[in-house]
């Protein structure tokens, strides 16, 4: 009982220090779509799941429950990665950890957001825990995380995808290690929760939207990123108004910035009656607009991918425009008056945030991390039967496929790339450790 207590205790030493950011600020941080989170609302453009979660919390009567739940989950999964790995989880140096990752990279501004991107690293860590060292943890830990890594999965439309891709990735390297038999059960922990979000979700979307697909608002997506990058809007003003399309419409009329496609009370999407009235629509020109312009689409795909890399501000979405909109009225309506004068009174809300101070520190964390992720990778590469050195292989494929299907798939947006970035920082951290440990006479288990 007494190390189960100091385990969570640490735990949640953990999850307030990556919570200090917003406590600072006065206020969680709070963006446009956490008033659909909050509500609860089931939307075609964003899976259930971190909506539920949200909505649920905030029954309980505190916003700051949200932030909470989501530090606790973070420390708890980093808290299992160190053990795994290491054997044993010493304070000093999983509190450390934690200190880093909160002063030097954009784990406190993610995780005390209330939208659903904490849950993309998280996904990506619990998968790297069941896949490889699942014979590590206890029954209870095992379904704690397979329950985590599911809901992770099902929390953003991206996820389910990127877990794929991990999968992927884990299939070829056991194939190239010559020893997929051995990792047979962790395989099928994560094909067992990723089939679990896959059932979830193709549920939710043909009771709501009687659409046997994961993600039914992507057509929307894409075409809106198809037309701000070009090809889409080019196609459409070729061929209207002759072809048959509710959108010729307003072909003279397409913005060159996603956003005001979709988003905007007056965009594309709104005036012609939401994602549903525009999605089959909007699949069918996609298909056509690639098919005609096929090397300019994928120039465009390449060019977007890169420029993912130089797109990455943490916090930048954290700003006092939602004051603006209707949230503070939403605020005091779910949490009384008390939560709304304490959000106005927050930096977010006057304007006040540090962006310049953050923006700073990533400009030279950032680029630092992803080049010392790129080299170790390399480096770790031939000791690849270890498990341990997998993780900067896995991180960097990880940051990669994420910043790729968010760039293309809905545009370049500094909060997709900064969601994961400071898995990079993480992977550094444990780089470190591989050479601290192995100097010191505490062995790792052989595998």
């Amino acid at each position: 009982m007494n190390k189960i207590f100091k385990q969570y205790s640490m735990i949640a030493l953990a999850a307030l220090i990556i919570t200090i950011p917003a406590i600072i600020n006065g206020f969680p941080f709070v963006f446009m779509d956490t008033i659909d989170y909050l509500g609860g609302h089931v939307r075609i453009f964003c899976p259930p799941a971190y909506g539920a979660f949200a909505s649920t919390l905030r029954k309980m009567g505190n916003i700051w429950l949200i932030p909470a739940i989501q530090g606790f989950a973070v420390a708890y999964v980093l808290y299992y990665l160190n053990k795994v790995m290491w054997d044993r989880v010493r304070v000093v140096w999983y509190i450390g950890q934690i200190v880093m990752l909160t002063l030097f990279s954009s784990l406190p501004f993610v995780s005390s957001l209330i939208i659903a991107d904490i849950f993309t690293p998280i996904l990506f860590i619990s998968f790297f825990i069941l896949a490889y060292y699942q014979d590590k943890i206890d029954l209870v830990t095992k379904i704690i995380l397979l329950v985590i890594f599911a809901f992770s999965a099902m929390a953003h439309v991206s996820n389910i995808y990127l877990g794929a891709g991990l999968l992927i990735l884990m299939i070829m390297v056991e194939l190239a290690r010559g020893e997929f038999r051995r990792h047979l059960s962790g395989l099928a922990f994560v094909i067992g929760g990723l089939m679990s979000a896959v059932v979830v979700l193709l549920a939710v979307n043909v009771t709501y939207f009687k659409s046997l697909s994961l993600s039914p608002s992507a057509p929307t997506y894409m075409l809106a990123n198809l037309v701000a990058q070009g090809p889409a809007k080019k196609y459409l003003q070729e061929v209207c108004p002759n072809a048959n399309y509710k959108i010729c419409k307003y072909s003279n009329q397409l913005p060159s910035e996603v956003n005001d496609f979709i988003w905007r009370k007056d965009g594309i999407v709104m005036r012609m009656g939401g994602f549903q009235s525009l999605n089959e629509e909007a699949a069918t020109i996609v298909k056509k607009a690639l098919v005609k312009y096929p090397k300019e689409v994928a120039s465009i795909a390449i060019d977007s991918f890169v420029k993912s890399f130089f797109v990455h501000e943490p916090a930048a979405e954290i700003d006092n425009s939602i004051t603006k909109e209707n949230f503070p009225i939403v605020l005091e309506h779910y949490f009384g008056n008390g939560a709304k004068q304490q959000f106005l009174k927050s930096a977010q809300a006057n304007g006040t945030f540090p962006h310049h101070l953050i923006r700073t520190i990533d400009d030279v964390v950032y680029p630092a991390s992803l080049g010392l992720l790129i080299i170790a990778t390399i480096w770790l590469v031939p000791r690849y039967r270890d498990n341990k050195y997998l993780l900067p292989l896995f991180t960097f494929a990880f940051i990669c496929g994420n910043n790729f299907l968010c760039s293309v798939g809905s545009g370049l947006f500094d909060r997709y790339q900064s969601r994961v970035s400071w898995l990079m920082v993480l992977a550094l951290l444990q780089v470190l450790a591989m050479l601290i440990i192995s100097k010191t006479p505490l062995k790792v288990a052989k595998r």
